[in-house]
């Protein structure tokens, strides 16, 4: 294998680290995703829809754990483990997710933003609201929701706008981070793309784009009446999914995108003319966006997610779709 090691190789470092914290017992969703990952995967008739999208779910997670070990190992304390503990649980397939067991997959939404950021080389913390991440030009509290479907929406970014209005420092600043994953897909679909063109991070383009872009926009419509603490910088939105593109190749799509705080309001009201945009929302919108969510991993990662695909039947692609303009 030429020194490279294959997603069940990188799960097995994985699941040593776990157990050297005291963490996994072998029915955790870790241990059954190394299981599932060694056997075939279904991509021939008469393997089904939901079958093989329940296969792209189980590695697209699994990659999420390895991307949590590359970032924190050595970095291990009370907070990650707790965090670790509870993401650990929760049904194997994300189909069967429902708001009595979702904890585990919303835990992980936290972790696994928290180690993109910090797989890029960016300051973030465990802590209150949910993550903190410092810049040299000040900190910038990020409060992480993952709501259970379109209707709560609205009900997790009020009360992630009152749990950064509780835990924000003076001179900090506030992000609302918002998942769509489960919105956009549940567990039970492969979402077909056409990619048109790709650009030199490997982002996919196409029809998904602007889906994801439309199906933003018009959320933002239901946040037009709250009003925001002017601490509170962005809304940013994350999509995490496996996709099928033309030639029936699976891939992972990951997207994020951020508007300031202000744009619900712009939307609904269709505001036309200048507006001032905060120097803060300046500055995190180029970090964070720009430089930071939508280019490569550092070359070491990328070189580890490489490996993967060559040991893998089914590539891992962690270019972003941008939702958005």
């Amino acid at each position: 294998m030429s020194g490279t090691k294959s997603t069940a190789e990188h799960l097995e470092a994985v699941a040593a680290w776990l157990k050297s914290l005291g963490l996994g017992n072998g029915n955790d969703r870790l241990h059954l995703y190394a299981s599932e990952i060694q056997k075939p995967p279904p991509i021939s008739p008469p393997a089904s829809l939901l079958e093989v999208a329940q296969w792209g779910f189980i590695h697209l997670e699994a990659f999420e754990f390895i991307s949590i070990h590359r970032a924190y190992k050595g970095l291990e304390d009370a907070t990650l483990i707790g965090k670790l503990e509870k993401a650990l649980k929760g049904c194997r397939e994300l189909v069967n997710e429902s708001r009595k067991n979702n904890d585990p997959r919303n835990t992980m939404f936290e972790l696994a933003l928290a180690a993109e950021l910090k797989l890029r080389g960016v300051d973030v913390q465990l802590c209150e609201p949910d993550l903190m991440v410092t810049f040299p030009k000040g900190q910038y509290g990020i409060a992480c929701k993952r709501p259970y479907n379109e209707g709560g929406i609205r009900r997790n970014v009020r009360d992630a706008k009152d749990q950064l209005q509780a835990n924000l420092k003076p001179d900090q600043h506030g992000v609302i981070a918002v998942s769509l994953s489960r919105i956009v897909n549940p567990g039970n679909r492969l979402l077909g793309v056409h990619v048109g063109s790709r650009n030199t991070e490997g982002a996919i383009h196409g029809s998904l784009q602007v889906d994801l872009r439309r199906h933003s926009l018009e959320l933002m419509k239901r946040l037009g009446s709250i009003s925001f603490s002017s601490k509170t910088l962005a809304l940013m939105f994350d999509v995490s999914t496996p996709c099928l593109i033309e030639n029936g190749d699976m891939h992972f799509a990951h997207a994020s995108q951020f508007y300031p705080i202000d744009e619900p309001k712009r939307i609904v009201g269709k505001f036309l003319g200048f507006r001032q945009i905060p120097p803060a929302f300046t500055y995190l919108n180029d970090i964070m966006g720009d430089e930071v969510l939508n280019t490569t991993f550092s070359p070491d990662a990328q070189a580890e997610i490489e490996s993967m695909n060559r040991n893998s039947r089914i590539p891992v692609n962690v270019g972003h779709i941008i939702i958005g303009e």
